[in-house]
This record gives structure tokens, sequence and C-alpha cells, in this order.
């Protein structure tokens, strides 16, 4: 006699009834599972459908992605940041806001003391100012004959030196910062501008960076401009800075 035939007839029914049961209860599971997954399925396309649309409206009222500064790849030299900079702190820049930007600006970078100076003062902000024949100033603000301030800007390449290998940039600049006559108390300021804030060749180089020091002058700028095109502009600007965190690798501010 076989092992199937030595169980009783009726224990072999139980049996089958108990798999007709259990196959008929995770029959319902599944299908009760299906139903939930078709709801969330219907409900998941019905809010991103709806998700869409409103990012799709928003997206054609506001132009949230539009930035120009981005689209014509305007930020990735150092020349054209230094125009923006220098019109900014222009008190005769585009603008119109006559020396509002130029004054945070030297509260930003710890300098604010200065800030009384401007009103009589002759204020002349230049770029790319040649001072010898391989050397020339990205940004220079002079107030006579209260203060001279250059700003170095590197954006692409680090600081260079001169041709037979000796001095730096900025230790050539504030050679160059010395020469210049101002009142006996008057001050003569030097800033290497750089993307993380990089150390400078000179000693009396001030250094900042564009994502802390710039950042933080631009959103002050936000402010206290009113004029829609200027603060349209400062965001956009805004905007790109963190572009420029991976554009060069560099001993970041506060690193010693």
């Amino acid at each position: 006699m076989t092992q199937l035939q030595s169980i009783p007839s009726e224990s072999v029914r139980q049996l089958i009834e108990r798999f007709r049961v259990f196959a008929a209860n995770e029959t319902k599971a599944a299908e009760l599972r299906a139903a939930r997954l078709r709801n969330s399925l219907e409900s998941f396309w019905s809010g991103f459908s709806k998700a869409r649309a409103d990012w799709a409206s928003r997206d054609q009222a506001e132009a949230p992605r539009f930035n120009l500064l981005r689209l014509l790849d305007l930020l990735s030299l150092e020349k054209n940041h230094s125009k923006i900079l220098k019109d900014l702190l222009d008190p005769k820049g585009m603008h119109g806001q006559g020396t509002q930007l130029l004054e945070t600006f030297l509260d930003s970078i710890g300098y604010g003391h200065l800030k009384a100076h401007l009103v009589a003062a002759h204020i002349e902000v230049k770029s790319e100012l040649w001072v010898t024949e391989e050397s020339r100033l990205d940004i220079i603000v002079r107030c006579f004959p209260w203060f001279i301030l250059v700003i170095e800007n590197k954006i692409g390449s680090p600081e260079g030196s001169s041709v037979d290998g000796g001095s730096t940039q900025t230790q050539k600049y504030w050679n160059w910062l010395k020469t210049q006559e101002l009142r006996s108390d008057g001050e003569r300021i030097l800033i290497f501008l750089t993307i993380h804030g990089e150390r400078a060749g000179a000693e009396q180089a001030h250094r900042i960076s564009y994502l802390h020091h710039i950042r933080a002058w631009l959103e002050k700028c936000l402010e206290i401009v009113a004029a829609p095109r200027i603060q349209e502009t400062l965001r956009q600007y805004l905007e790109t800075m963190d572009d420029l965190r991976d554009l060069r690798k560099e001993r970041a501010y506060g690193d010693d």
C-alpha cells in the first residue's frame, strides 16, 4: 500500500478544501493589491498631470528658468565678471544708484568707515587699466585723496607671476599701489577676488570670494535697490554664483 492510499479519504478532502480556501484568499488578496495599485497609479498620474500643468503655467507666466547670463555663457570669463562688478561699483554706472552699491561693497569687505569720504570726493572707477608693460588692473576704484582700491579678479586661472618668474601679480600691484599719492592717512586696499577665496601672493592682499562675499553683497544690494531692471539683473547674477563653484578648484577661504 502506498503512502497516499494510507491517508484516510476524509483527510484528503480536508486538505483539498483547505487548499481551495487558501487559493481563493490569495486570489482575493492579489485582486485587492491590484485595485490599490490601480487607484494609486490613477492618483499619481492625476497629481503628476496637475503638477506638470501648474509648472507649465508658471514657466509661461514667470519664466523662472530663463537667465540671459547663463544662456550666453557670459560668466566663464573673468573679463565679463569684471565688467559687471565695475559697473555696479561705479557711482556713474548704468545702474543709476549713485554711491549706494559702492557703499554696500565697502561694508561687505570691512571698509565701511570709508563711506563718509564718498560724499564730496572725486570718484573714478576703471577696469583693465595697464600699470606696467605686462600687468593691468582688473578693477580700480579711486576716491581722491582718501583711498585707492584695486581688485585682482581670478575666475579660470591661478595668480600669475612676472615673465622672469619673480613677483606675483598681487605683489606687483601692491608695489604699484605704494607709489600712488594719497593723504598721509589715506588707505591703499588690494583685494584678491576668487571663486572660493584663494590665498594671494602678496601678504597685504585681502582675499574675498564670489561664493561668500560677492553673494552677500549682491543680496544686500537687492534689499536697497528699488529699480526693477537692476533687481532682475542682480537676481540673475546671484543665480549664477553656484555655477562658479566647480570652474576651478582652489584653496578655500579660511583654509590655512
